[in-house]
């Protein structure tokens, strides 16, 4: 269960990233940052806090 948790928030922190940065090379960065992350706890804060802005954004 934390690891599915843990994988969701990692795929928040990638689209909230790739929704700013849309140019090619950015995306790249981008993807390459989104696997890079391993240390989990500055991940799920950041990634909670740009999911809660892109769904605010959205909705």
């Amino acid at each position: 269960m934390f690891a599915v948790e843990v994988g969701m928030h990692l795929k928040w922190e990638c689209e909230c990233r790739t929704k700013w940065d849309v140019s090619e090379a950015r995306f790249r960065a981008v993807a390459s940052h989104c696997i890079a992350i391993i240390w989990i706890a500055p991940a799920l804060i950041h990634s909670r806090r740009c999911f809660d802005l892109t769904t605010r954004q959205v909705a």
